[in-house]
C-alpha cells in the first residue's frame, strides 16, 4: 500500500483509494507526513497536481462508490428521485407547469422546461455545487432566471442555478469551488415568484442540454 499526498489548499482534507495507492489531498501537509510516518511514499506540490485529478478526488471522497455524479444541490447528497414531491431535495409540486425535464411550459415560453426544478425552503435552503470547478458567472442575470450561478467542470460539463434569494450569492466569477460548498440560497427571483420554492438545475454537456435528474444519478460526463 502506497501514499501519495498532494497539496489541495482549500476546504477539509480529501483521501480517495486508487488501486493499491491511497491518495491524500490536504493543506495540512505536515500533520499528514507526521502520521504517516515510514508508510509515506510520495510527495506531489499543487503545481505538479492536475485540476481534473482534484475535482475528481473530491467526487471521490465525497461519493465512492454509488456511480453518481456528484451531489443533489439542495441535499448535499448523491442523487435525485422525485418523490416525495414538493419535499426539499425532490420535484417541487406541480404548480404553474411541471417541474421535470422537458416539461410544457404554460406560457410556452421556452415550449419545453430546460432543467429540474428540486424544491426546497424559500429564502432558507443552501444551494451547493454539485461537484468541484470554477465559477462563471454569479448575479443578477435577469430575465427568467434572475440571480444564477454557473459552474463549469472537466469534460466541457456545465451547471446552473437559478433563482436564487436576491443578494445570497456566496462565490464570484473564476472563483474555484468544492463539491457540496455553499455558493447560495434557495429564492424566488426570475419567473418564479408564483411557483412552489425551487431551484431551477439545469446541466449541459457540449453545450447541448441533457436531463439533470439522468445526470445526477449516472457516472459523471467523460
Amino acid at each position: 500500500m502506497a501514499f501519495v499526498v498532494s497539496h489541495f489548499p482549500d476546504g477539509e482534507p480529501i483521501l480517495c483509494s486508487d488501486g493499491d495507492t491511497i491518495r491524500i489531498y490536504t493543506s495540512a501537509l505536515a500533520d499528514w507526513l507526521f502520521v504517516l510516518g515510514s508508510m509515506f511514499s510520495e510527495y506531489r506540490p499543487r503545481d505538479n497536481a492536475q485540476d481534473g485529478e482534484l475535482a475528481g478526488a473530491a467526487g471521490a471522497a465525497a461519493n465512492p462508490t454509488d456511480g453518481r455524479c456528484g451531489v443533489n444541490p439542495v441535499t448535499g447528497n448523491p442523487g435525485f428521485t422525485r418523490d416525495p414531491v414538493g419535499q426539499p431535495g425532490h420535484l417541487r409540486a406541480p404548480i404553474l407547469g411541471e417541474g421535470q425535464w422537458g416539461a410544457r411550459r404554460p406560457r410556452n415560453h421556452p415550449p419545453r422546461h430546460t432543467g429540474l426544478d428540486i424544491a426546497g425552503e424559500l429564502n432558507v435552503t443552501p444551494i451547493r455545487s454539485n461537484r468541484a470547478g470554477t465559477v462563471t458567472y454569479a448575479g443578477n442575470a435577469g430575465g427568467n432566471g434572475g440571480y444564477i450561478v454557473a459552474i463549469d467542470y472537466p469534460n466541457n460539463v456545465r451547471t446552473q442555478y437559478m433563482h436564487l434569494q436576491a443578494d445570497s450569492i456566496l462565490v464570484a466569477t473564476y472563483q474555484r469551488v468544492t463539491q457540496g460548498q455553499q455558493i447560495g440560497t434557495l429564492g424566488n427571483t426570475g419567473n418564479a415568484g408564483g411557483t412552489p420554492p425551487h431551484v431551477h438545475f439545469a446541466v449541459s454537456v457540449a453545450n447541448q442540454g441533457v436531463d439533470p435528474a439522468t445526470y445526477l444519478n449516472s457516472p459523471c460526463p467523460q
